[in-house]
Formats: structure tokens, sequence, C-alpha cells
């Protein structure tokens, strides 16, 4: 039994190694898509905490004057009013189209990217998934303590309307 345990603790440790190695080694592109994935998922997942922890404490949107706080209040607000009232449902969710999405890595500085992205975002009405916002983002990110973050952005409404 001790010697199950053992080989079940070596194969942990093992698998978490390999985990950690794949992601220290793995490209700034990589690294800021895994970002831009994960801040996807947690705002379908209504969390806006960790929604947000993709950007910078001096965030802002040059377009609307938004800053990181605003959009901390905006989603937390959503995630209390924008349910399904029978099934506690989140009413929206958001698809980043891996084809619409373009990461440039500053050569002069590695610790800077600019990200070119279309987010699509959808409302859940009657049963069915329909458009609510299709938007053309422009980003400027940095890599500090917290990983990649998003700085600054610019967007541009394709279709649809923004949340307010």
């Amino acid at each position: 039994m001790k010697k199950l345990t053992f080989a079940l603790f070596a194969c942990a440790v093992l698998s978490l190694g390999i985990i950690v190695a794949f992601t220290a080694f793995a490209s700034p592109e990589k690294k800021i898509r895994w970002r831009l994935q994960e801040m996807a998922k947690d705002f379908n997942l209504a969390r806006p905490g960790p929604c947000t922890r993709g950007l910078t404490d001096d965030f802002r949107d040059e377009t609307s004057g938004i800053e990181s706080q605003d959009i901390r209040l905006l989603l937390t607000r959503m995630t209390f009013s924008e349910k399904n009232p029978k099934t506690y449902e989140f009413l929206y969710r958001v698809a980043l189209p891996e084809e619409e999405l373009t990461i440039v890595v500053d050569e002069a500085d590695p610790s800077k990217a600019h990200v070119d992205l279309v987010a699509t975002f959808e409302k859940l009405a009657k049963g069915e998934w329909g458009l609510h916002w299709r938007v053309s983002i422009s980003a400027d990110l940095t890599n500090g303590d917290g990983g990649w973050q998003v700085r600054r952005t610019t967007h541009e409404t394709l279709e649809g309307r923004q949340f307010r």
C-alpha cells in the first residue's frame, strides 16, 4: 500500500512539474492567448473578479473613457441582475474567434504587446442565444507581476449595442 501511495504521489508531482515547465516555456503569444481565453471563460461564468484580473489597475478604454473599476462594477452588477430568475443562469456569453485575433509582441520591449480581436457577446432570450454586441478591440498589454494584462484599449462597435 505504501508503494502504491508513493507511486501515485510521484506521478502527481511529475505531472505538476511538466505543467509548470510547459507554462514557463510557453511563448508570450501563447500566454496572452491563455489570458484572453481565461477572461472570456470567467465572463461566461459570471465571475467579475477573476475576469478583471486581466486588466491593469490603471486600465483605460480610450474610446469610452471607462476604467478598470468601472468594468468591475458593471460586471458585478450584471452578475446579480442579468440572470434567469428560475435557473440563475447568466444571460450573456462572449466568444473570441481565433481567426479574428492577432497578437504582436514588441521586439524592442518584450514586456509589451499589441492585440487586435473581435469579441462577440450574445444574450439568452426566450431560450435562444442572439447577438447583443459584436466589437472590434485594439489593446495594448504589459507583462508584469500579474502576468500579461490589458492596459489600454480602443474599440469600435461592429453590430449591436454595448453594455451600459
